[in-house]
């Protein structure tokens, strides 16, 4: 109701904002029942259809509060041409996880010169994988230890360590898989796609 009468103002912002706030209250919606069906046979499957891969990134990364933060670069280095069969709102929750993740791993490591966050693309044969990066202080060995457990992988105080476990179900039900890559600085998570889920051009 309240989205519905912001919505009828006439300030050229507020008309700007309006469509995304009342996108924004529908993926909340949608994340309350994700984390309901975690781990139940009702969790919905994706609906597949074309998405335009860098759009989706760019979309996450806004909502992460990347986009414009005055402390941290966001670098979107997905090609214009990318484009695969996906569940868009399910896999565009996986990438706002992990780009929140890295904004807040960021923001509490002040001493890090040119704090950043990437997103880059890799192919194989058989898979298509987005890498989302970061060059924070990397992930405490508790977390690494129960990353993709329920209530165990927070790396955050006060975190459920929901978001991760939902974000592996996400794309394991996409035909994928979700993984941490171990190295000497920052964080990466790579997400990894089929490659028949490729549109062809």
């Amino acid at each position: 109701l309240l989205s519905d009468q912001v919505a009828t103002l006439d300030d050229p912002k507020v008309q700007r904002l309006a469509p995304r706030l009342v996108t924004t209250l529908d993926k909340a919606i949608g994340f309350a029942q994700s984390v309901l069906d975690y781990g139940r046979e009702t969790a919905a499957l994706p609906v597949l259809a074309p998405v335009e891969m860098r759009t989706l990134v760019a979309d996450a990364a806004f909502e992460a509060r990347l986009v414009g933060h005055p402390g941290v670069l966001f670098a979107n280095e997905v090609p214009a041409t990318l484009m695969l069969n996906v569940d868009a709102a399910q896999l565009g929750r996986v990438l706002l996880n992990l780009l929140k993740n890295a904004r807040e791993a960021l923001e509490t490591s002040p001493a890090i010169a040119a704090p950043t966050v990437a997103v880059t693309v890799s192919e194989t044969a058989e898979a298509v994988i987005l890498s989302v990066t970061d060059n924070g202080p990397g992930l405490p060995p508790r977390a690494r230890d129960n990353l993709f457990v329920a209530f165990e992988g927070s790396a955050r105080a006060g975190g459920t360590g929901l978001g991760l476990a939902i974000a592996r179900e996400i794309t394991e039900a996409h035909g994928g898989r979700l993984d941490f890559v171990d190295q000497s600085e920052g964080t990466r998570f790579d997400l990894t796609l089929p490659s028949t889920l490729r549109v062809s051009s």
